[in-house]
């Protein structure tokens, strides 16, 4: 936050790709702006491009920095 706020940056994003990140993400202020399934991320060969991952979805976050 203190960086943002030196720099005079007013919002943040980043990718969350575990629940794990997304839960501590949450408790510090981010928001959900967009969430996709896993399941639905096909890669090029028609297969699940994140077969192997334990989450359930990634999801790009924000959090407003500046009042």
């Amino acid at each position: 936050d203190d960086i943002g706020k030196a720099y005079d940056i007013e919002y943040t994003s980043t990718c969350f790709t575990s629940t794990t990140s997304q839960a501590i993400a949450e408790k510090a202020g981010f928001k959900t702006v967009l969430e996709i399934p896993y399941d639905d991320i096909i890669g090029p060969d028609g297969k699940l491009a994140f077969e192997k991952c334990s989450g359930k979805s990634v999801k790009i976050m924000e959090k407003k920095l500046k009042n």
